[in-house]
């Protein structure tokens, strides 16, 4: 199993300017490229043409988005150069929507029309059921404006409306009304009506004064419109057929995607100057995939720019995704630095079965989170969590708090309270140990061995000693031998103000060693923690027995498990997050590296793996 996180190596290739889509695409089709500009390369990418002829054909495309098919590319990338396939597209998409806008206009009027029929057909019924004659009512003269108006039936009018109503008739879906009044207030008294969501119905002078026959009328009228219509409808379907749209579409959509990407490209006159970083373990994997794409360029491996970051892949197997997040709390690590998120699912569910030991609660969290495992995905660590504390239940016997179900495998925790907390320091120890182990093997990855020995491996060898000593104390000898160890280190580089420096180094030698000690004691809070635990579960359990009623009995029990399963289960988790990252990375991890971000696939790969 690798230790450390997969570095990514710098490439650099020239293709032809007509080439760079056509380059841009398999590289990103192998997945294992990020693109990143040269900081040396100062002359970037002129593209500004390209940029105004997308923008004016977004701006056309917006204004017939409900009518434009879905682009659709056959694998390949473009014909011809950017500047000339945005132009190509532009043209196509204004030919294309030129008669779009007589198709359109005409369906908005036919759809008024219908509309208006629709409310007139309402309104000779409603016309109709009371008996009135308001139909042949003249809409307007001279000396009078009369005008009909439909309202929702929920719609209240002002007062100063209702004043100029003449005849008021109620339909099916809309309240009509039949105003009146002199026709200088026929603009005042519209605008009132519109404001409130009303129409104002049409009366036309084609319309029958029988009323059978105007049944007749307003249907063949209205089967007329939707005959129109129908045939306005199969025009557009046949326009969202054509070919040259669809293509044009699929060019624009492959150059917005370039365009996404040309911040990190460079001119070179001709050529086209491309960088950045890549996973492939040799050029010759990109170098297959331009020679797919019959692209004429060269990939070589390159020094990085000075100071560049180096992004990392971490290869992390499926057992330790779930905790990554306490990983990325701190950043992601280095190159030259232990691939700590393999080493989480074992020292958190440990930690936290420790703190939280009890079968039934532990129970109790793998079942929820085998509930929530889909809608709450970064829940799923809570499996592990919940199984090793149902390990620890097993070894202090507690099952719900209670310690007469089952024999512990060790010991039951109130009873053996400093055993409980003992324990703990051991592996926390052991855990300080270790981090001073893997900042040595980084120094050594870092080429800085000869450094490391002089002035940091005096620690882990003093720690060590001391935490033999307490066994051997005879250990303790190499212990004090690995203080002066330290100082003189520190010293050996030391160019001048040695008497100064000693006592700075001195000052550090005792920071460290009261480091170690804090570092150390602050896993007694595991085992406190697992005392804690025993000692709530048996006040639950206290509470609970001196009620008789036995529905509340098992009410308040039930509670109180819940109680203990949520909050004591997130302040275990806190706690042992905290250890972690505190007492355990701070020894040896910095995180300060960077992850690798391969380029996004082009649109014509994305639709094709969607479909």
């Amino acid at each position: 199993m690798r230790m450390r996180p997969t570095a990514a190596h710098w490439f650099e290739t020239y293709v032809p300017r007509n080439e760079t889509v056509h380059a841009l695409e398999a590289l990103a089709a192998t997945g294992v490229v990020q693109l990143e500009l040269d900081p040396r390369l100062a002359e970037p990418l002129d593209l500004d043409p390209v940029y105004r002829l997308i923008d004016r054909f977004q701006v056309v495309k917006t204004k017939y988005s409900d009518l434009l098919p879905a682009p659709n590319r056959a694998p390949g990338g473009l014909v011809e150069a950017p500047e000339q396939t945005a132009r190509k597209a532009l043209d196509c998409l204004e030919t294309w929507s030129a008669p779009l806008d007589i198709l359109l206009e005409h369906q908005v009027q036919l759809e008024t029309r219908r509309q208006n029929l629709l409310l007139l057909d309402e309104y000779l019924t409603a016309i109709k059921a009371s008996a009135s004659n308001a139909v042949q009512a003249p809409r307007k003269s001279r000396f009078l404006y009369k005008g009909v108006f439909a309202c929702q039936r929920t719609q209240q009018l002002a007062p100063e409306i209702c004043a100029s109503i003449d005849e008021f008739i109620p339909g099916h879906k809309h309240n009509f009304f039949i105003v009146a009044d002199e026709p200088g207030c026929r603009g005042i008294i519209e605008e009132a009506y519109h404001s409130r969501a009303c129409l104002s119905l049409q009366i036309p002078d084609w319309l029958a004064s029988s009323t059978e026959e105007q049944q007749s009328q307003i249907e063949a009228r209205l089967a007329e419109i939707d005959a129109q219509t129908g045939e306005i409808q199969e025009s557009l379907k046949e326009k969202k057929k054509d070919p040259a749209i669809i293509e044009a579409l699929a060019d624009i959509e492959l150059l917005v995607w370039y365009l996404n990407h040309t911040t990190h490209l460079a001119s070179a006159q001709t050529l086209c100057h491309i960088t950045g970083w890549t996973m492939a373990e040799d050029a010759e994997r990109l170098q297959q995939a331009f020679h797919s794409a019959d692209i004429h360029g060269a990939i070589r491996f390159a020094s990085p720019p000075e100071f560049s970051r180096v992004p990392v892949h971490m290869r992390q197997p499926w057992w330790a995704r779930p905790f990554l997040f306490i990983l990325e709390m701190l950043g992601t690590t280095d190159s030259t630095e232990i691939d700590s998120g393999k080493l989480l699912p074992i020292i958190v569910p440990l930690l936290f079965g420790y703190m939280f030991p009890d079968i039934g609660h532990g129970l109790m969290l793998v079942l929820l989170s085998a509930l929530l495992y889909r809608r709450w995905p970064a829940g799923r660590f809570l499996i592990p969590c919940g199984l090793s504390a149902m390990l620890f239940g097993l070894v202090f016997g507690e099952v719900f708090g209670l310690e007469s179900v089952l024999e512990p495998l060790w010991i039951t925790p109130l009873e053996h309270p400093l055993e409980v907390l003992l324990a703990p320091l051991v592996f926390g120890a052991g855990l300080i140990l270790l981090g001073l182990v893997f900042n040595g093997a980084q120094e050594v990855w870092r080429g800085a061995a000869r450094n490391w020995l002089l002035r940091e491996a005096a620690l882990p060898v003093f720690y060590a000693a001391v935490l033999t000593g307490i066994f051997l104390p005879r250990a303790l000898w190499v212990a004090a031998f690995a203080m002066p160890w330290f100082l003189l280190g520190q010293l050996y580089d030391a160019s001048s103000g040695r008497l100064a420096q000693f006592w700075r180094d001195l000052g550090l030698l005792l920071q460290n060693i009261f480091e170690l000690a804090l570092h150390t004691l602050s896993f007694l809070r595991v085992g406190a923690f697992a005392l804690a635990h025993a000692a709530l579960s048996t006040a639950v359990l206290r509470m609970t027995d001196g009620i008789a009623n036995e529905f509340l009995h098992i009410v308040l029990l039930v509670l109180g498990h819940l109680f203990i399963v949520s909050l004591e289960g997130l302040v275990v988790f806190v706690q042992t997050t905290r250890l972690v990252l505190f007492e355990f990375f701070t020894h040896f991890l910095r995180a300060e590296g960077r992850m690798f971000h391969p380029m996004s696939k082009p649109p014509r790969m994305q639709n094709r793996k969607k479909r």
